[in-house]
């Protein structure tokens, strides 16, 4: 038997709590700012804990590939992110901050979906170190096992490489303008030439490359498919899968070269350094992926708007509405409140300056943050519309948003909870029309979010 030495012993420790240990340790220490009620340190913490995870795991991941087998590593990393996913989602205790409850759970968002998603990113930027350190085993890689090793390493390294834009894309969210094209090029698989570089690595085929290029896209895709997007249009993944492959082929035919098949005409006299164009395009790739960890917070807005009225129930569209919109705003200090009333009346209206598909609209919202959970949001919109043809429509929604904090998810959504709509007949033009919001709390469910709308005409009191 082994005696036990110091060194064995630190090695022992250090496995015991890398990679999960410093996020965990970080997010007690979030909450402990919160609990204290020193809020300057609570949202310094609270907006910054999903790069202190990716930290975690990254640097945690390269601790123990340095100190495990691949395999082992791998493993070892699984049960890492598996230990925080119940910590994080089960475990977790719910404490009073004055009247309000605050739950350390996070958030399983609107599809149940939020942990696992969340999960697997730290999972991925954990196992890739190990990854990376198989692929350089080459031959005494299994040969039964080495397309399936590519293909669950390309999966990891898309993860590692698209995870930000992609995911953001899937919920209805883009960069701001001048962003654009690096998301876009992130979407069509750019970052697809790094993974066909190590899927071929591993399996030594170009085919196996290509095919976990096609993999990756297909398997990501699924994964995020349930990632709800009102109005978004997805064809776009019809080219994107292929795009995928072909740049994962490029990149298989940059660690083996040219394949003799391939090489007729002009391609027989090319034969380029690969070690020097392989620089290159892991170049190109760290550009694109480490751009989007600097660039997280440069998104262009979105809300949930009407894009046409009707007495008819409608549905709401993701985006920015594309109609002038003047609105004003109340800049007190945070307050609590039970309800919120205004009076809305249209005194003077030519209903025949209205385009046939056009409205005039009155009201108030309001999107409150961190409601019942740090990172996720409550909104709700009450508005007066008026219709070219004299019809006056009331509107009510009520919406949740993650807005990118690791405690609902890490990842962009909306979620309309509730939205209804109905015709009114006031007396005339000028009656006001009052539009309240009403919430309470909810000792039961321990939540602060419970909405209750009230609509009524005449005279205010």
């Amino acid at each position: 038997m082994q005696s036990l030495t110091p060194r064995i012993i630190l090695r022992g420790v250090l496995l015991t709590f890398f990679p999960w240990a410093p996020a965990y340790l970080f997010e007690r220490a979030d909450f402990w700012f919160g609990q204290t009620n020193n809020g300057y340190w609570y949202y310094q913490f609270s907006s910054t804990r999903l790069e202190a995870f990716v930290i975690s795991f990254a640097l945690g991941g390269i601790l123990v590939a340095y100190l495990l087998r691949p395999r082992w590593a791998v493993i070892q990393v699984l049960l890492s992110t598996s230990l925080i996913y119940v910590l994080f989602y089960f475990a977790c205790p719910t404490y009073m901050v004055g009247p309000v409850w605050k739950s350390e759970c996070y958030s399983f968002g609107p599809d149940g979906l939020a942990g696992v998603r969340l999960g697997t990113m730290m999972f991925s930027f954990g196992a890739l170190p190990a990854i990376v350190r198989a692929s350089y085993k080459e031959d005494k890689l299994n040969k039964r096992l080495r397309p399936w090793i590519a293909i669950f390493g390309a999966f990891i390294t898309s993860v590692v490489t698209t995870w930000f834009p992609l995911t953001a894309w899937f919920s209805g969210v883009t960069y701001l303008a001048p962003l654009v094209p690096f998301q876009a090029a992130l979407l069509f698989g750019v970052s697809e030439m790094a993974v066909g570089i190590q899927a071929a690595k591993i399996s030594r085929s170009i085919l196996v490359a290509t095919a976990s290029g096609f993999a990756s896209a297909l398997l990501l895709s699924g994964f995020l498919w349930p990632l709800l997007c009102p109005s978004c249009n997805r064809s776009l993944l019809f080219l994107t899968v292929p795009s995928w492959g072909f740049f994962a082929l490029i990149g298989g035919i940059m660690e083996l070269g040219l394949p003799r098949k391939l090489s007729v005409g002009p391609l027989r006299h090319f034969n380029p350094r690969l070690e020097d164009i392989r620089r290159v395009g892991i170049a190109v790739v760290l550009l694109l992926s480490l751009w989007t960890l600097v660039s997280f917070d440069l998104w262009d807005p979105s809300v949930l708007y009407a894009t046409s009225i009707s007495p008819s129930p409608g549905q709401l569209t993701l985006g920015a509405p594309t109609y002038p919109y003047v609105a004003g705003y109340y800049n007190s200090t945070q307050y609590r409140i039970c309800c919120v009333q205004i009076g809305v009346s249209f005194t003077k209206v030519d209903l025949k300056a209205l385009a046939p598909n056009n409205f005039l609209m009155a009201g108030m919202g309001v999107q409150s943050p961190n409601c019942c959970i740090d990172g996720w949001d409550f909104g709700w919109r009450a508005d007066l519309f008026v219709l070219p043809n004299g019809t006056r429509v009331v509107s009510g929604s009520t919406w949740e948003t993650c807005d990118g904090n690791a405690n609902c998810g890490g990842i962009f959504w909306e979620h309309l909870r509730y939205h209804a709509q109905q015709i009114i007949s006031p007396t005339n033009t000028s009656t006001p029309v009052y539009l309240r919001m009403m919430w309470q709390y909810d000792q039961r469910q321990h939540s602060c979010c419970t909405h209750r709308s009230y609509i009524r005409t005449g005279r205010g009191g």
